[in-house]
C-alpha cells in the first residue's frame, strides 16, 4: 500500500473525532438554542453519539491500537437507529410500526434543508463518517513492521472491513434516494388557494358538517398535532397548548387557522406560551389545503368556545 495510503488511513480517528464533536454540538445547537425538543429515536441516537466525543478523545491521547473495538459498537448501533429512523421520517414504514407514542413525534420536521435534508439524515450521515472511519483507521506502523508479511487475521479483517463498508454505502444510498425522492412534499392541492378566504364556521354550520370531514379531520389531527396538543386537543404541559378551549381559535377564521398552522410558531413569538416551537402544518409538510381544513373543522367540533366574529 502507498506511504500516502497509510497516512490517510492513520488520521482517519481525527475525522471520527471531529465528526463526533461537530454532531453532538449540533444536536445541543438545535435542542437548546433553537428549541427543538428531540423525540425518542433521537435520544437514542444521541446517547450514543455523545460518549464517542470522550471515548475517541482518550484513544487518541493513549495512541490505543483497539479503539475501534470499544468505538465501533456504539456508531454501528448508533447507525441502526438513524437508518430505521429515516424510514420512518420518510414515510416508508408504516404508521403502525412507529415506535415513538409519546411526546414529539419521530417525523416531526424542524429543518428540512435543500428540501429534503431533515435532522435524522444529519444523523446517519454523522454515524456513517465516524463508522467507515473506524473501520479504515490504523496506527503508524514502524519500517520493520510495515515490511511484515500479512497473516490470515490481517487478511479476515481486511475483507470484513470492505464487506462491511460496501454494505454501509449501499444502505447510505439508498437512504439518500428515499430521501430525495419522499422528503419534499406532494404537491399542495389547488383546489382552495391559500390567499382565498374561507367562510368562517359557526356553531350552526358545524352541526351541518359531514361526519366524513370531521373523521377525516380527527384522524389527520391524531396524526400531526395530537402528540403536542392532546389526544382529545387538551394540550400537553410544555409542548402545546389546550386547543379544547382557545380563545386563538374563537377569535379566528378558517382562512387566518389555515395560514397560521402552515406558517407555524416561533419560540419568539411574543404569543408562544410553551416556549417551544410550532413547526409549519405540525411537521406533516405533506399536509394540503383542504386536509388542514379538515382539521380545523375538527378542532372546532371539540372546542367549547364558538367562533367570535366580532372582530373578523
Amino acid at each position: 500500500m502507498s506511504a500516502f495510503a497509510n497516512r490517510i488511513k492513520n488520521q482517519l480517528v481525527y475525522l471520527a473525532w471531529m465528526q463526533a464533536l461537530i454532531a453532538t454540538v449540533g444536536s445541543l445547537f438545535f435542542s437548546e438554542v433553537m428549541s427543538f425538543v428531540p423525540c425518542e429515536l433521537c435520544w437514542y441516537q444521541r446517547i450514543l453519539m455523545y460518549p464517542l466525543v470522550l471515548v475517541l478523545t482518550i484513544g487518541i491521547l493513549l495512541r490505543d491500537q483497539y479503539i475501534r473495538y470499544y468505538a465501533l459498537p456504539l456508531s454501528l448501533l448508533g447507525l441502526g437507529i438513524a437508518a430505521y429512523h429515516n424510514l420512518l421520517y420518510y414515510g416508508v414504514i408504516p404508521t403502525g410500526w412507529h415506535v415513538c407514542t409519546g411526546g414529539v413525534p419521530c417525523e416531526t420536521r424542524w429543518i428540512q434543508w435543500f428540501g429534503f435534508v431533515g435532522i435524522p439524515f444529519l444523523s446517519l450521515t454523522a454515524f456513517a463518517i465516524v463508522t467507515l472511519s473506524l473501520l479504515w483507521y490504523s496506527l503508524p506502523k514502524t519500517e520493520y513492521e510495515d515490511n511484515l508479511p500479512e497473516t490470515s487475521q490481517s487478511i479476515s479483517y481486511h475483507w470484513i472491513k470492505r464487506t462491511v463498508s460496501v454494505a454501509m454505502l449501499t444502505v447510505y444510498a439508498a437512504l439518500f434516494l428515499i430521501a430525495l425522492t419522499n422528503g419534499k412534499p406532494d404537491t399542495i392541492n389547488k383546489s382552495i388557494p391559500s390567499t382565498a378566504y374561507i367562510a368562517p364556521a359557526s356553531a350552526e354550520s358545524l352541526t351541518s358538517v359531514g361526519e366524513q370531514l370531521i373523521t377525516e379531520g380527527r384522524q389527520l389531527y391524531s396524526q400531526s398535532c395530537a402528540n403536542c396538543h392532546g389526544s382529545e386537543g387538551q394540550g400537553v404541559s410544555g409542548l402545546g397548548v389546550d386547543l379544547s378551549d382557545s380563545p386563538f381559535i374563537a377569535a379566528n377564521t378558517d382562512s387566518v387557522l389555515l395560514e397560521f398552522i402552515k406558517t407555524g410558531r416561533q419560540v419568539s413569538d411574543p404569543e408562544n406560551s410553551t416556549g417551544m416551537t410550532m413547526p409549519g402544518k405540525g411537521s406533516n409538510i405533506a399536509l394540503a389545503d383542504d386536509e388542514i381544513l379538515a382539521i380545523i373543522t375538527y378542532i372546532r367540533s371539540i372546542s367549547v368556545n364558538e367562533l367570535d366574529l366580532s372582530e373578523n
